[in-house]
């Protein structure tokens, strides 16, 4: 019976093993949807910071068209006050020409603050560019990480098929479709005791139960959640690291 056991926790431990590593393949894809949305969602940014200084650059080139336009109107005022021959006419366009100066120093500032803010704007956009190739880079060998790990994973599962239909050969069949039948419903199915509690259900065991559990002679059930339970210590030596482990097992419930 302790080789029946001992194979059913080589069997457990394969089923721990493959679930944890189902958990770890099935995040995967989720983890590099996300690095591209990252990537993404930075590239919009960009693209908006982009257009923002195009719309600048737009507003900054019809400012000085309007400032060339004030500069012309001031010349034709000019030609027009000195082909006028009344004192009227003159100061019409002297009004004309003083007028337009305002209007041009208004607008030289306002073509000065819109080039001052383009020019930061393209600095910005300039750095924004370099710290997006670094994330992109950055995210490529992540996402080429990832995907490296998705393979082993896969691979791991095809290991752990093989290995898992040698061992379920090792075991009685009826032993086998109890083992199987219980993890059907109850993941693991296999547990250690907990002192004198399932390390499953957290049932305090009958001592007689217990017992029964310490000298590993029967598959022993717990009679709450009906998992298997043994008794670490005569399957998994203190000084041994291979194999099932508490936390492969017991943590999984």
């Amino acid at each position: 019976m302790r080789v029946i056991l001992e194979q059913l926790v080589k069997l457990a431990s394969i089923d721990a093993q493959t679930r944890d590593a189902d958990e770890e393949a099935k995040a995967i894809p989720q983890q590099i949807q996300e690095l591209r949305e990252q990537i993404e969602r930075l590239e919009q940014l960009l693209a908006h910071e982009q257009q923002r200084i195009n719309d600048l650059a737009a507003l900054l080139n019809e400012q000085e068209e309007l400032l060339n336009q004030s500069a012309d109107n001031i010349t034709r005022a000019r030609a027009k006050g000195a082909q006028s021959t009344n004192h009227k006419e003159i100061e019409a366009a002297q009004r004309e020409i003083e007028a337009n100066r305002r209007l041009s120093k208004e607008r030289e500032g306002e073509v000065l603050r819109l080039q001052e803010t383009v020019e930061q704007a393209q600095a910005n956009i300039a750095k924004h560019e370099e710290a997006l190739s670094e994330v992109r880079e950055s995210i490529a060998e992540e996402t080429r990480q990832a995907e490296q790990r998705l393979g082993e994973l896969e691979a791991q599962k095809s290991g752990s098929v093989a290995e898992r239909q040698a061992v379920s050969e090792a075991i009685p069949k009826d032993a086998l479709r109890h083992y199987e039948r219980i993890r059907s419903r109850r993941t693991p199915a296999l547990v250690w005791l907990d002192e004198q509690a399932c390390g499953g259900c957290r049932m305090v065991l009958p001592h007689q139960l217990a017992n029964q559990i310490h000298r590993g002679e029967a598959i022993t059930t717990c009679p709450q959640c009906l998992r298997i339970v043994l008794y670490k210590p005569l399957f998994v030596p203190e000084e041994d690291t291979p194999g099932i482990a508490a936390e492969d097992i017991a943590a999984q419930s």
